[in-house]
């Protein structure tokens, strides 16, 4: 069968077809306006780029022969008959771009309908109230306010938003300030129907006017499994990003019980389970933390991530059945020849080489791990995923657990006589009785491969 040109799809196994062919997308978020930093990019072996709808930005990235991921942003919730007309003028227009590969919704936008409201009461309001009410207590005008104060921080501490309220109510006339606050937290869901209704439209009005290319919603590292699985079911595509780099106590970026890098893994396992048969690209750490805010941050202690860090956060993801990656952030590290850049490119490069095989397939191994004894705890252990295209293998592991660990794998019949390369390793793993021995550090990861 010929391919049509431009017609992008998922598969039945969740891999993005270009053009009829099986891809694997290494995306990164930062734009494209330098000649020399694509052809550095293509060269380092990304093939998917962010870009605004504007066919001057696909025209650069087609050039340097990589495809594109549309940001449709805002213009995709479409509330009024006039978005709708704009987002349809959007479509008809890129559509037929070669370098249009997916429409990317609105970001987080699940997240943001309750952090914005957050943001404007907790952080804003009900901080200038704290203000307010220690002005009155330093100048001895306390009264009662000190006690109605204690019993609304109890209540908004403990997320009881109602009963918080209701104690800023009584607290409002003693500070003189209008009885109506404004926003309420406790309501925050109410938008929730209508911002559903608002995406959905807008990825009827994209499916109605082009049916070849796949619709890609990016969630945070938040949000219940219910609300998910019912903001997810719009796209094609599941998305999450996480960024764990460094392992501290400061860094809550993850909220699941698993701070760690393994919390890429936690993440992909979260979007799979609310995909209900999606395929999953994670969105990875580009940046430090220091980066964006240095007076927030410990530049010392919130640094980039190393290669290691990198290249474990990947693997942990695709290990957990993530059909594409993409970095976010890059642009806050300064030049592309940085030890970051020069890491990161290092593993992508890795990734594209071997991306036939990423994009291939599951292979139907019965992988069995089966660990030496160990004094550890063993809540965690190795996952991987495996990967086939003809009589050529991939085997991506991630080792969750934080402790080194030894193991067999068992259910590699099909690869008995066989060598398995450890990639970027000196070491060469013979697969005798469908097993190997193997072992992996920490946090560690490991790509295996048959040799060609």
């Amino acid at each position: 069968m010929t391919p049509i040109l431009g017609d992008n799809r998922i598969g039945a196994d969740g891999v993005l077809h270009v053009d009829g062919q099986r891809r694997f997308p290494l995306g990164l978020y930062q734009h494209v306006a330098d000649v020399d930093f694509g052809k550095a990019l293509a060269a380092a072996g990304f093939n998917l780029m962010r870009c605004h709808a504007n066919r001057d930005e696909l025209d650069r990235v087609e050039a340097y022969g990589m495809g594109a991921w549309v940001a449709l942003g805002g213009s995709m919730v479409v509330r009024q008959e006039k978005e709708g007309t704009a987002l349809q003028r959007t479509v008809d227009t890129l559509k037929t771009h070669p370098a249009t590969w997916v429409w990317e919704g609105p970001d987080e936008l699940l997240w943001n309908e309750y952090y914005s409201k957050l943001q404007k009461v907790d952080f804003q309001r009900w901080y200038k109230l704290d203000q307010l009410v220690a002005e009155k207590a330093a100048g001895g005008e306390a009264g009662e306010l000190l006690d109605l104060h204690e019993k609304h921080k109890t209540y908004r501490n403990s997320a009881r938003w109602a009963e918080a309220e209701e104690f800023e109510r009584r607290i409002r006339p003693l500070l003189n300030l209008p009885a109506d606050a404004g926003i309420q937290l406790s309501d925050w869901q109410d938008g929730l129907d209508a911002t559903h209704a608002a995406l959905a439209a807008g990825a009827r009005i994209i499916r109605e006017n082009d049916d070849a290319h796949p619709i890609w919603l990016n969630f945070a590292p938040r949000n219940t499994l219910d609300d998910l699985r019912w903001f997810g079911a719009i796209g094609d595509i599941m998305g999450c990003d996480i960024y764990p780099v460094p392992f501290h106590k400061q860094l809550t970026h993850s909220d699941l019980a698993d701070r760690n890098l393994s919390s890429t893994g936690g993440y992909t396992r979260r979007m799979l389970e609310t995909g209900d048969g999606r395929p999953v690209w994670m969105v990875l750490q580009g940046f430090g933390w220091a980066d964006d805010n240095a007076d927030a941050w410990d530049p010392e202690v919130f640094v980039r991530p190393t290669y290691e860090e990198l290249r474990y956060m990947a693997c942990d993801a695709i290990a957990n059945e993530a059909r594409g990656l993409s970095w976010f952030g890059t642009s806050l590290a300064a030049g592309i020849e940085v030890p970051f850049w020069q890491g990161l490119k290092r593993l992508v490069r890795e990734l594209a080489d071997i991306e036939d095989l990423l994009a291939a397939p599951d292979a139907g191994l019965d992988l069995r791990f089966v660990y030496d004894p160990t004094a550890q705890s063993m809540d965690r252990g190795v996952v991987a995923c495996e990967r086939r295209l003809a009589d050529r293998y991939v085997l991506v592991l991630a080792n969750e657990n934080n402790r080194r660990l030894a193991f067999r794998i068992d259910g590699l019949q099909p690869l008995n006589g066989r060598q398995l390369d450890v990639r970027g390793s000196w070491e060469t793993l013979s697969v005798k009785d469908g097993s190997v021995r193997f072992g992996l550090p920490g946090m560690g990861c490991a790509i295996l491969t048959t040799g060609e």
